[in-house]
């Protein structure tokens, strides 16, 4: 399952890391990092980034270890604390990836003797830039979800079809963390029978203002046309 064979990071001047050098020691260490890891004495975001850093020093594969070590950490993150910060998390790392590579090399140095302060403070700051990053889009969401309000209010419609239109208006601003929205799931959440749904969205697309994203299942999504007026902040400020 793991790789037989020592695996070397390096540039072309210096070796950064030595991963461990056989299946076996691999298979130990990796023992030792899921007792660890369910050792209720640790607090645990502290214990999350070091099994993180632990993970990555072991190296236990010939190729993807940085990308299975990063979705382990953030889905323990995503139960920890929430699905939003770990997604964030995630991001955070991309758009810092120069310091978060440093904090593994500063880790790794032999003077530094084993000492994951620094390495866990690191990590968290990441974890709060992702989460400011949250505040942000979620500040931003709310003024978009007012201008959702006044221009659905302008929208000649019955009441079913605003309700509609106001759940795909949140689906279009809040996309990547709601998931894909079917019409059975429109169905249930409004208390809106299928044939009432259908009748609506008949009117909807007649005036260009939903179009059909899928087809199994099936699910609508706003038109180009209302998502430019949506987003387009000025327009009621």
């Amino acid at each position: 399952m793991f790789r037989k064979a020592n695996e070397v990071i390096q540039t072309s001047e210096k070796v950064i890391h030595r991963g461990d050098e056989s299946e076996e020691e691999i298979t130990n260490d990796l023992s030792k990092l899921v007792a660890e890891m369910n050792n209720p004495n640790i607090p645990s975001l502290p214990k999350c980034f070091l099994a993180h850093y632990y993970f990555e020093y072991i190296h236990p594969f010939y190729d993807g270890n940085g990308r299975t070590g990063r979705f382990i950490v953030c889905s323990y993150l995503s139960r920890k604390l929430d699905r939003m910060s770990a997604l964030q998390f995630s991001t955070a790392i991309a758009k810092n990836r120069n310091s978060y590579y440093k904090a593994f090399v500063e880790m790794s140095n032999v003077y530094n003797q084993g000492e994951g302060t620094k390495f866990v403070i690191k990590m968290m700051q990441l974890l709060i830039f992702g989460q400011y990053n949250i505040i942000d889009k979620l500040d931003n969401g709310i003024k978009l979800l007012e201008n959702a309000k006044r221009l659905i209010a302008k929208l000649k419609l019955n009441s079913n079809e605003k309700e509609i239109m106001f759940a795909l208006c949140q689906k279009a601003i809040f996309g990547p963390y709601v998931g894909t929205i079917t019409d059975t799931d429109l169905s249930n959440t409004l208390k809106i029978s299928r044939y009432l749904l259908n009748k609506a969205f008949e009117v909807l697309i007649a005036n260009d203002f939903v179009e059909v994203a899928s087809s199994k299942p099936l699910s609508h999504v706003i038109t180009k046309k209302i998502r430019d007026q949506l987003f387009c902040l000025e327009t009621f400020l």
